[in-house]
């Protein structure tokens, strides 16, 4: 599962497609290097496009971790008719976001010469992220934000 504003992601890869009887030979079976992810509020499966060269080799039951900090999934061995012993990163922060999201800024309209306390609302702002430097910006100016207040 990766943390995801609005909603979570939840990614799975590989696996094995094709019809076969617990304790029979898979031949009718073959191995996917598919990625998909789904959208847990919509319960939605969305398929992730990877170039080759970013495409692990098709395995099932691999080890899948997400990464906050980076925004990576790893993906660690699996079974391909032996045991695979090869990692492999996709990075997914354009599937998952930043971390936050802004939902309203009030007032939102305000002086060019700046000096205005600005609210801020959203979810996802934590402490971890300490100062947050907040850039406004017109076609004519652009002025960094002052006494800028947070809310989640």
């Amino acid at each position: 599962m990766a943390p995801s504003i609005p909603s979570w992601k939840y990614f799975i890869f590989g696996g094995t497609v094709g019809n076969f009887f617990e304790g029979s030979n898979r031949t009718s079976t073959k191995f996917s290097d598919d990625t998909w992810y789904l959208e847990v509020d919509k319960l939605e499966w969305v398929p992730v496009l990877l170039e080759d060269k970013t495409k692990p080799k098709a395995r099932e039951s691999p080890a899948c971790f997400y990464s906050e900090d980076d925004q990576r999934l790893y993906i660690y061995g699996g079974w391909a008719n032996n045991w695979l012993n090869d990692m492999w990163v996709l990075p997914v922060g354009v599937i998952t976001g930043p971390p936050y999201a802004i939902n309203d800024i009030k007032p939102s309209i305000g002086p060019l010469t700046g000096k205005t306390k600005v609210t801020i609302t959203g979810a996802g702002f934590k402490e971890k992220y300490g100062s947050i430097n907040v850039r406004f910006s017109s076609a004519k100016a652009s002025l960094d934000g002052q006494a800028v207040v947070f809310k989640s």
